[in-house]
């Protein structure tokens, strides 16, 4: 029967739900056939006790108060001492009073010290600072930590439960720090993979230490990343919790200051879950250049580190760096032997291949897998998509990855143009053509021959270019405007619109036939609310473009500042992001990253710079240039500034002119 008991609590600590629960129904199926109702192993109520806080599924014919009313009765002066810890603990997630709390504990101390079972009384003196710690009892838990302490320091390390493993000792394993750096050194030389060396070196590094957690962060791209490089007992979910706000204040200032820190925290007057009493950090630097942050803390220790802590520290962040210099040489070493080692200035951007489309969500990588399958074709693409979700990038990157990529790449937008100039635009003209046409002008197919001509926003073409562009597609020869001479052209066609094509055929504002012609293969570019999770790659790109140009630099990229972009609705999708970071870049006063509140416009159309006095022709040209900016200078269609101000594109191209309104004067 114990065999079974113990291959139970084996495979639970393991967290083999299913064969746990195996070995318990036979442990509880034996023992109803014996006869026997308590067996002296504490293992059977830390599984009943983990079960009663929902971390384990029910079984049946097993709970904790009848284990406890079982093991009572039996008069085991040991098992009665476990038992009334856990009647403790049972008590206060009841909700009685902490006056019977302390009273089952004190009771479990006393049974088990007759008892003489050290670990388990040292598990209720565990139990007795959690309670004096939460109640706010420093003093006590501070005699009940020391005490712990003490005890732990007289026992070998084998022999020291995990869980007790963080109160051992307060000062510095000195007795083996020779053996672990000698150990840890010799790993440096043998082990080829660096990022489980670091792994390994924290883990070391928190045991050597006496901490609860440790960590290394690194600072790339002149960002502190607090998604941890290496860890030793802390998540990354541990780190995004506002508890850990305060230890992220901390490292900053480590980096910041280029000096180790030991902090303890006063917890006394606040009201969180699992806060860090203690915790130490020393920065990683590489002659004199910041790589990161090693990190060590504690929960339930008050006063865990003191200056030995810092220079035992100091040795594993000199082994760290070693290890992250001898994976830069190790790369730029392979870089030579393979003949593709190239200057710094001259390096690509890491996501090149990806022709600055960035994201890793299901439905960019779709986007990003069609752009290959369609590019070393010369099929004609359109490309759907809301304002500012990247169109004309997609457009380029299946251009880069074609056949013609060493051809031109001629982009029109086709919003932009007046009527009247669309077709001279496109076709060309002769000289003398039409007023004002004072030397002839190559078109944007023939400027497009040998490569991809993008037309953006082609749902706003006017029906009698329509007409023309569907000839040009059949044929892919036209004339220019004025001239009798027919000219061909090879060039792929690309096209982009933010409209429902299908609805405007509908509704007869866009040819049946044109369509057709246009949606052979159509690749749908998802709006930045249907891929959230890309928002911090995406922001963490813009940053460091516009750190790069404005001649910035920020220390770290605060949870709370992504929370908010995360959080927001980006109507006016990645455009709008980009222009939000290099807003936040330019206004972030010091060395921390800082967003404006991101607000929901309720009137688009409140000019600023209105005032008394103006002239009517002056505040006609303020409220257009408005219009013109909230929708990115899109004249036409839906969603354009004509359709916000309420008046024909026409008419508004004709106020345009009068008021000398230009995109490239007053965007």
């Amino acid at each position: 029967m114990i065999v079974q008991l113990l291959c139970a609590y084996v495979h639970y600590r393991k967290g083999n739900q299913k064969q746990t629960i195996n070995f318990l129904e036979k442990f509880l199926e034996l023992r109803k056939r014996i006869g026997v109702s308590m067996w002296p192993y504490p293992y059977i109520l830390e599984i009943c006790w983990a079960i009663e806080r929902k971390k384990f599924p029910e079984v049946a014919g097993l709970n904790l108060k009848n284990e406890i009313n079982l093991t009572e009765k039996s008069g085991n002066v040991f098992m009665i001492g476990i038992v009334r810890r856990f009647s403790a603990l049972l008590k206060d997630k009841d909700g009685a009073p902490k006056k019977e709390v302390y009273e089952l504990l004190k009771q479990s101390e006393s049974h088990l010290l007759k008892s003489g079972h050290l670990t388990e009384l040292l598990r209720t003196r565990l139990t007795l600072y959690n309670f004096y710690l939460g109640d706010g009892q420093n003093d006590m838990a501070k005699k009940t930590g020391e005490s712990l302490t003490n005890k732990l320091s007289e026992l070998p390390v084998a022999m020291i439960p995990p869980d007790l493993m963080s109160f051992r000792t307060k000062e510095p394993d000195m007795e083996h720090l020779s053996e672990g750096i000698s150990v840890a050194g010799n790993k440096i030389m043998t082990v080829r993979d660096q990022t489980l060396l670091i792994h390994q070196l924290v883990t070391n590094s928190n045991q050597m230490m006496g901490a609860e957690r440790g960590a290394v962060f690194l600072f790339k791209d002149g960002i502190l990343d607090f998604n941890p490089f290496a860890t030793s007992n802390l998540t990354k979910d541990q780190i995004m919790e506002p508890v850990f706000e305060e230890a992220k204040k901390s490292i900053e200032q480590v980096l910041k200051s280029g000096e180790g820190l030991i902090k303890n925290i006063d917890i006394s007057n606040r009201d969180e879950k699992d806060p860090i009493r203690s915790l130490i950090c020393v920065p990683l630097k590489l002659k004199n250049r910041p790589l990161g942050i090693l990190y060590h803390d504690h929960r339930m220790l008050l006063e865990a580190f003191n200056n030995n802590h810092l220079k035992l520290l100091n040795y594993f962040a000199v082994m760290i760096c070693v290890v992250i210099k001898n994976h830069i040489l190790e790369k730029e070493l392979s870089s030579i032997i393979q003949g593709s080692l190239t200057k710094k200035q001259n390096k690509k951007p890491q996501l090149e291949e990806h022709h600055g489309i960035i994201g890793q969500t299901p439905v960019i990588k779709r986007v990003l897998s069609m752009v290959h399958q369609v590019a070393p074709t010369d099929t004609t693409v359109l490309i759907l998509g809301e304002t500012g979700t990247g169109k004309e990038l997609v457009a380029k990157a299946i251009h880069d990855s074609g056949n013609r990529k060493d051809g031109p790449f001629i982009s029109v937008n086709c919003n932009a143009l007046p009527d009247t100039l669309i077709s001279s635009e496109l076709f060309g003209h002769e000289k003398g053509a039409f007023t004002g046409a004072g030397q002839q002008r190559t078109g944007r197919f023939e400027l497009a021959a040998g490569g991809t001509l993008f037309l953006d926003e082609i749902g706003e073409l006017p029906m009698e270019t329509q007409v023309k562009l569907l000839r040009v597609l059949q044929s892919r020869e036209f004339e220019r405007i004025g001239g009798n001479k027919t000219i061909k052209s090879d060039f792929r066609l690309l096209t982009a619109t933010n409209r429902n094509l299908e609805k405007e055929v509908e509704r007869k504002n866009f040819r049946s036939d044109l369509f057709y012609r246009l949606n052979i293969f159509p690749i749908t570019i998802p709006s930045l609310k249907e891929r959230k999770e890309d928002i911090p790659q995406l922001a963490q790109h813009f940053l460091q473009k516009y750190c790069v140009k404005i001649g910035k630099r920020f220390l770290s990229f605060p949870e709370s500042e992504m929370a908010k972009l995360i959080k927001h609705n980006w109507p006016g999708n990645v455009r709008e992001l980009e222009n939000v970071i290099e807003r936040a870049t330019i206004s972030s006063v010091g060395s921390i990253f800082q967003i404006q509140e991101l607000v929901k416009k309720n009137n688009p159309l409140a000019t600023p710079g209105l005032r008394s006095g103006m002239s009517l022709s002056e505040a006609e040209r303020l409220h257009i240039i408005q219009a013109l900016k909230e929708t990115h200078w899109k004249i036409r269609g839906t969603g354009g500034a004509a359709e916000l101000l309420e008046i024909n594109a026409s008419t508004l191209y004709s106020r345009m002119k009068k008021l000398d309104i230009s995109k490239e004067k007053d965007r």
